[in-house]
Parts: structure tokens; C-alpha cells; sequence
């Protein structure tokens, strides 16, 4: 577990944020076993307008997690395939939202919102270098193409866009 610096525990943006981590995982049966790249990008489609944000991925194959994202992707012919990705490299383990707020880069999924370092926060995985291009993210999270753990119940995929448009259209998320 990471520990949470006071400052950001005390920043209302980030405490926006957390409360939506935390309803995401209260409301939707392991979205981090398999829908992590769902919760990314839903994520990503919105906080992208009010921060700089990318789509990040992590691997447990650590032998992997120099072969970089974007690098990738312009060898990936497609880019739903999640198969495809695996053959150039990129494993899923995890899919995560990286963003810049007041000069410093955090991440989120559903367990919350922690300053961002070299590893995925949550299963404690390397991140690969560069981005996974945010229309690629979304080919990938419609996808049940075999990547993804069957844990995570596609069912929810629904009710978990709407908690985050909600979320989004009732936030007051505002610029450092």
C-alpha cells in the first residue's frame, strides 16, 4: 500500500477523484480483474478534457517491460487484438489512467488516486514506457478478445459508464 501525502489527501480535486475510485469498487463486482481497461478509458475520455492524461500499461512479465507502447502500436495491425499486442510484446496485465495535476503525474483506477511511479500502483507491476494510444485503449476495452481476465463480469460494463459520466457531468474538477 502506498501512502497518501497530506497535501494530496487535503486537495479537493483529489478527493473528487478517490470518491469516485471508491464507488467504482463498491458498485462493480472486481473491475480491476479484467475491466481495468474499461474503467481507463471511461476515465480518460473525460478527465482528458481538464488534465493531461495518458493510458498506461503494466505488465507481470518483468523480461517484457522494456518494449514500449508506442513503439507497439505502430506494429500492431489490429489494434483490438489483443493477441496481436501480446506478439509485439505488450502483455495486459493492467491498464491504468495517468495524469498531471500541479506539475506532478498520478495514478488511478479503481483503487484510487496515488502519485505516479515507475510501477502500477494496485498489483505493484512494472509500467512499460510510453502510452497506449488512448483510440487502441478503446478497441481493447470493447473487446472480449481473450486478453482479459474473465473474473470481471462484462455484464457491468453499462452501469459503470453511466457512474462515471455521472460522475463527470456532476464534478467540479477545476485547474490547478
Amino acid at each position: 500500500m502506498f501512502d497518501i501525502p497530506k497535501e494530496d489527501l487535503m486537495d479537493k480535486n483529489l478527493a473528487q477523484l478517490r470518491e469516485l475510485a471508491a464507488k467504482l469498487d463498491h458498485n462493480i463486482r472486481k473491475p480491476n480483474h479484467g475491466g481495468c481497461c474499461v474503467v481507463a478509458v471511461e476515465i480518460a475520455k473525460y478527465l482528458r478534457d481538464i488534465y493531461p492524461t495518458k493510458i498506461r500499461v503494466a505488465t507481470d512479465f518483468d523480461d517484457y517491460a522494456d518494449t514500449d507502447v508506442e513503439d507497439a502500436a505502430q506494429r500492431v495491425y489490429d489494434h483490438a487484438d489483443g493477441i496481436e499486442w501480446n506478439d509485439n510484446g505488450i502483455y495486459f496485465g493492467h491498464v491504468i489512467v495517468e495524469f498531471k495535476y500541479k506539475g506532478r503525474k498520478y495514478h488511478m483506477d479503481t483503487n484510487g488516486v496515488k502519485r505516479a511511479t515507475g510501477i502500477d500502483p494496485t498489483f505493484g507491476w512494472l509500467l512499460y514506457p510510453g502510452e497506449l494510444p488512448f483510440k487502441s485503449a478503446k478497441l481493447l476495452a470493447d473487446q472480449d478478445n481473450g486478453v482479459w481476465n474473465h473474473t470481471f463480469n462484462r455484464n457491468q460494463i453499462p452501469k459503470m459508464r453511466l457512474l462515471i459520466s455521472t460522475f463527470f457531468k456532476n464534478a467540479q474538477l477545476t485547474q490547478p
